[in-house]
């Protein structure tokens, strides 16, 4: 079986947390500025030309401001036959190049449900994408976390929750009062939750907008028969 996936903007099919996540797999890779390809060229079949092998690239134009040494990098895309998609190609692959980070991290197979070319939301402790674990009860309008968190004044804070039930997310503003909250003390939300959160629901705590990050599934790695290495890329709509 084949199955075919294409890059847009789509929604996040699964949250990953400190709760699920296992302990002591994190890691992020960063390529340096050095390593990375200054030109990108794509060699495919013109069209315009009785389909004859033609060359177009493109020039990174931070690199050549700031003088960098040229590094191609040359992909064969025989598939394309339009000079105007061959130009695409080599802007897209230029902006994912030049962003280019790399997370992995482990799995129980019971909590994986996404598959590589998924896109899906991840916070951990380590890179401070959001502070994650598992709910301890919640409310229509409340919510416990399993950890001690503060509440700065002046700073908007909203929690994410994967309700176990049917896996749906949803995400409130905190509306608590600014002062530290011990794990298991309510905190308050601006919005009575669809479904309210149940003991051992996922959730991601933190500032406004960056409680989670999304992360493009590149591949998925049996490591023994229980647990599974997900492999992934930064998400950036923009690109």
């Amino acid at each position: 079986t084949i199955k075919v996936k294409y890059e847009y903007d789509r929604t996040p099919t699964q949250l990953f947390t400190m709760g699920n996540i296992v302990e002591g797999s994190w890691s992020q890779e960063f390529m340096s500025r050095a390593d990375r390809p200054t030109r990108f060229e794509i060699k495919y079949l013109n069209a315009s030309a009785d389909y004859q092998a033609d060359v177009v690239g493109i020039d990174d134009p931070d690199s050549t401001l700031a003088g960098e040494p040229q590094r191609t990098k040359a992909i064969d895309l025989i598939g394309i036959t339009r000079e105007s998609q061959a130009l695409r190609e080599a802007r897209f692959r230029m902006n994912v190049e030049k962003l280019n980070q790399m997370v992995e991290f482990e799995a129980s197979i019971d909590a994986v449900a996404c598959e590589p070319g998924d896109l899906i939301q991840v916070s951990h402790d380590v890179p401070q994408w959001g502070h994650s674990g598992r709910v301890v009860a919640g409310g229509s309008t409340t919510i416990q976390l399993d950890r001690d968190v503060t509440l700065d004044s002046g700073i908007t804070y909203e929690v994410m929750v994967r309700t176990s039930s049917d896996d749906n997310r949803e995400t409130r503003i905190i509306s608590s009062a600014a002062g530290d909250y011990a794990a298991g003390v309510d905190l308050t939300v601006s919005a009575a939750w669809t479904l309210n959160p149940a003991q051992y629901d996922l959730y991601s705590f933190g500032r406004q907008n960056i409680t989670t990050r999304p992360i493009v599934v590149n591949e998925i790695i049996t490591q023994g028969d229980l647990t599974r290495k997900i492999r992934g890329a930064i998400y950036d709509a923009a690109i």
